[in-house]
């Protein structure tokens, strides 16, 4: 088994990722909230192309109707679980991440 395949493991089974599948299986059996998800990702999109075409008020639109829209959201039951959860494991594969690039450049200047 190689390093990577150790790593892919080691990721797949811990407690978080394994919560978090849990969550977003049971999420992804709910049309009311997947439809909700979905709006959200939209929202989300325009916030971002309105920040690139540097449209301030448009953006402050469409970051009002996105945070209103994630706090509904995350009033569904177990919908903030899945959102901390989320964050988290993003944390986490950052930080693996910062830690192989480290260790590629050590290496290069070896």
């Amino acid at each position: 088994m190689t390093e990577r395949d150790k790593l892919i493991k080691m990721i797949e089974e811990s407690d978080q990722i394994k919560r978090y599948r849990r969550l977003e299986a049971l999420i992804n059996n709910s049309e009311a909230i997947k439809s909700r998800m979905r709006d959200l990702k939209k929202l989300q999109q325009q916030m971002i192309n309105a920040k690139e075409m540097e449209k301030h008020h448009a953006f402050q639109d469409f970051k009002t109707r996105y945070d209103a829209l994630k706090e509904e959201i995350e009033a569904y039951p177990l919908m903030s679980e899945y959102f901390s959860l989320q964050a988290e494991i993003n944390d986490a594969i950052q930080h693996i991440v910062d830690a192989i690039e480290r260790e590629i450049s050590e290496q290069l200047r070896l």
